[in-house]
């Protein structure tokens, strides 16, 4: 989201200074440390809408960092959920109209089921996984195979 406004040549450099702001201890305050270090970096002046954005939202941004590494890289992965949704469209899409809702319904039961069976866990789902039924016990529930 910060990135929109960066070019492809400068993400590559202003990546790394984002990602040593993003490794903050979680009760450091607001703008200080590598945040403000990223700030007065040439990416920085550069780019100078970054450090000020981040910082207003800081309050938001700080409780992802209360999580481990592991989860907090799924947390931010959305390729998985892009891919489901743009099947689900497209199966939606071809066959154009439904009667009812139950219809509709099926036919995404259907879909769901199918796109299952082509599923693979990527990697580091597995180490999120474990950290996830550490977190949430009550919440996290193994899926049976």
């Amino acid at each position: 989201m910060t990135l929109l406004s960066v070019n492809a040549v400068g993400a590559t450099t202003c990546l790394p200074d984002t990602d040593r702001a993003r490794g903050v201890e979680v009760n450091r305050p607001g703008l200080s440390g590598d945040l403000e270090a990223f700030a007065e970096s040439p990416d920085g002046h550069r780019y100078p809408t970054i450090a000020p954005l981040w910082g207003r939202q800081w309050d938001a941004i700080t409780p992802a960092f209360a999580y481990p590494p592991e989860v907090r890289r799924i947390l931010t992965t959305t390729n998985a959920i892009e891919s489901l949704n743009m099947q689900l469209r497209k199966i939606i899409k071809t066959r154009g109209h439904f009667p009812t809702d139950e219809a509709a319904t099926k036919l995404l039961y259907l879909a769901l089921r199918n796109i299952r069976k082509r599923w693979h866990t990527p990697p580091e789902w597995v180490a999120a996984l474990t950290h996830f039924a550490v977190l949430f016990p009550d919440r996290f529930v193994p899926d049976p195979k």
